[in-house]
């Protein structure tokens, strides 16, 4: 499996781009030393599954909001 996990952006957070450091050894070129690494970063990953009206999401959608009506 290629891909690379979703925690992986943290990596480029902190100062250490990794796919990118994969690709410049992978092509043969030479690597940067990284940067001092920057400390009190943080990765959060948020999701919700949410039951609501049409009408409801397009109004957040089109007026902002973040209040939905959930059943």
């Amino acid at each position: 499996n290629p891909r690379f996990p979703a925690w992986i952006y943290i990596s480029a957070g902190v100062g250490r781009n990794l796919p990118l450091t994969l690709l410049q050894l992978t092509l043969g070129n030479a690597v940067p030393e990284f940067p001092e690494t920057r400390t009190g970063m943080l990765f959060i990953r948020y999701a919700q599954e949410t039951i609501t009206t049409i009408n409801d999401f397009e109004s957040v959608v089109m007026h902002g909001g973040h209040t939905l009506n959930t059943q």
